[in-house]
């Protein structure tokens, strides 16, 4: 079942019966909304426009259109010139929670009065990051832009404009006072206006915020910025490419020229993290280095004493144990970093570097790390990974709602931001609250009881189960946000959001992966689930255009090895098992035809 058909079932349960469309985006959802028994025909929009990087933000911040923003007045207590015209729906972050949110209310019509809102795309990087797959970058099986698309060229068949700049402030026309509990007359109402790190400023009537999350400690681990590599960027998995590069051709400078014994360089690789993340990549770097015939070292530094994975399914993380242990990872339970250092000896086995030129891997650091016994270590690796602790993308100074213990922003089950009529904040930035919002349909800022009932209401939100940061729930929230914006904007019941858990992926090499299904223990691991996790993340994949690139490709570069190395081959490098009787097949055909361009 996929994410839209989950949210749209949802939806009928308000009297709205979206009809199935076209297949433009992923999502497969209609543009055209119909009510039971009205006969409604939406508005049309007019010619496509193509996407481009957008620098055009003069309008102004205060809207009086058909959008349902009010006019408002700024900080500065100057009134500004009414803005006459469609909707600007703003969406920070450019991630599986706001790319998505923006690709889909491309797809939607039915829009109040007809009116088809601005959307702008605003996020720091210039491509987009399928996190999931970046570790196909790593091992170098995929190429840059399979994974990391650019946004203009997936932007480009829609009216979504793109801004490629870093969000420094968010001023709402009409802040939530937040320090209190209390909010002024009006607030929560309104536009407001994005800041930018080129000095530019974005105004928005409604606004997304879908930053995210990237993986560090927070300054808690003395050196692990400087030193240790995150996996959180197209530009991080060059840099972790880029040292087993180094490492391999290292290995064959020195050792192939019959070095032998204590002066034999085996490369070394640290993983701090014995999460999913951390799993994966030590899979990954096992499979690439050779551990597995000694001719490298991974360690996995899992802080649980009960090993890896703690909260991952039983039969998903014995798949994953096994694994590892197949591909000679050592794991160390219970132990911890405690500070990264460079290396500053530069030397590894006391190898002359006079007698034998050496590429030296860049990312080499002394890890220091405490065992389980509190027994205190210092190891030098080429590499330290680190994938453990989360930032949230979203500066204090922003005037949200937080919670206290992550400090994401609060919302209610609409995704809606405490206090805030137009803002929605959903993926790792989101903290969503059990209940729904003070009810501002019927009692709205200004009005009695508004203060006290609001205070009462976000003074202690009822407990609720976190959600995974993970790219499923970012994926299934951009339904929901998109689906509650266009709601907003024309008066309509919001839905409250639904997460279905759908399964687990993780990949441990180029064929092998453990996918955990949501039916009871029920794990697929092997070329099997590596096969079921490709075509899972083929069909998330943003665009129809993407996935065509993909299909072409793949096909392309199987074909190519298919001729160059024979299917037999081919088949035992994805770690197929060829029966003996199919390569004697093969030996006696004819070699496969060259295709055009291989």
């Amino acid at each position: 079942r996929t994410m839209a058909t989950h949210a749209l079932a949802n939806a009928s349960a308000f009297g709205f019966a979206p009809a199935r469309a076209n297949a433009g985006h992923t999502y497969g959802t209609s543009r055209a909304f119909k009510r039971p028994g009205l006969n409604h025909t939406p508005a049309r929009r007019g010619p496509i426009s193509r996407a481009r990087e957008s620098n055009d933000f003069s309008e102004p911040t205060v809207s009086t259109s058909s959008s349902g923003a009010s006019e408002s007045v700024s900080g500065d207590a100057t009134t500004k010139k009414s803005y006459q015209g469609p909707p600007r729906v703003v969406v920070l972050g450019g991630g599986f929670g706001g790319l998505y949110t923006a690709l889909k209310m491309d797809t939607l019509d039915g829009w109040k009065d007809g009116l088809v809102p601005k959307v702008t795309l605003i996020d720091k990087a210039s491509t987009f990051v399928f996190k999931p797959m970046l570790y196909e970058l790593v091992n170098e099986t995929m190429k840059d832009w399979e994974v990391c698309p650019e946004f203009t060229d997936l932007l480009e068949p829609t009216d979504v404009r793109f801004r490629n700049a870093r969000v420094v402030d968010v001023r709402p026309d009409n802040p939530v006072m937040l320090g209190t509990k209390k909010h002024t007359d009006g607030s929560g109402k309104g536009g407001g206006v994005v800041v930018l790190d080129d000095g530019g400023e974005v105004e928005y009537d409604y606004l997304v915020i879908g930053l995210g999350s990237v993986v560090g400690d927070g300054g808690r681990v003395p050196g692990a910025k400087e030193h240790a590599v995150p996996l959180n960027s197209l530009d991080d998995a060059r840099t972790l490419a880029g040292a087993l590069r180094d490492m391999e051709m290292k290995r064959i400078q020195v050792n192939g020229k019959g070095t032998s014994g204590t002066n034999k360089y085996v490369p070394k690789v640290a993983i701090v993290g014995g999460g999913y993340a951390g799993c994966e990549l030590a899979g990954v770097m096992a499979e690439r280095l050779g551990s597995k015939t000694k001719n490298a070292e991974v360690h996995l530094f899992a802080g649980s004493r009960f090993g890896i994975m703690p909260g991952a399914p039983n039969g998903q993380r014995e798949s994953v144990e096994k694994r590892l242990a197949g591909l000679g990872v050592s794991t160390f339970a219970g132990a911890r970093a405690t500070a990264v250092r460079a290396d500053e000896m530069n030397a590894v086995n006391d190898i002359d570097s006079a007698k034998v030129p050496t590429v030296e891997p860049s990312t080499k650091c002394v890890l220091a790390w405490k065992s389980s016994a509190g027994e205190e270590h210092l190891s030098s690796y080429d590499l330290v990974c680190w994938t453990v602790g989360a930032q949230i993308e979203c500066p204090a100074s922003w005037p949200f709602l937080r919670d206290e213990r992550t400090n994401k922003i609060t919302t209610d089950k609409a995704l809606r931001a405490a206090g805030y009529e137009n803002v929605f904040a959903l993926g790792d930035v989101a903290s969503v609250s059990g209940e729904d919002t003070f009810d501002t349909t019927k009692t709205r800022p200004g009005d009695a009881g508004y203060e006290t009932g609001a205070a009462s209401h976000y003074a202690s939100p009822p407990p609720m189960p976190p959600l995974p940061s993970t790219a499923q729930v970012a994926f299934q929230q951009a339904d929901y946000a998109a689906w509650n914006v266009w709601s907003t904007v024309g008066n309509r019941p919001v839905l409250p959001f639904k997460y279905q858990h759908i399964g687990d992926m993780m990949t441990t090499g180029i064929a092998d992966a453990a996918v955990a299904l949501p039916v009871g223990d029920a794990t697929v691991d092997g070329v099997a689930g590596a096969a079921l996790r490709r075509a899972a993340y083929f069909y998330r994949m943003p665009t129809d255009a993407h996935r065509l690139k993909l299909a072409t490709e793949w096909l392309k570069v199987g074909a190519e090895q298919v001729y160059k190395k024979g299917a037999s081959k081919t088949l035992e490098d994805w770690g197929i098992e060829v029966p003996e009787v199919f390569k004697q097949l093969e030996k006696a055909l004819p070699p496969p035809p060259r295709l055009p361009g291989m």
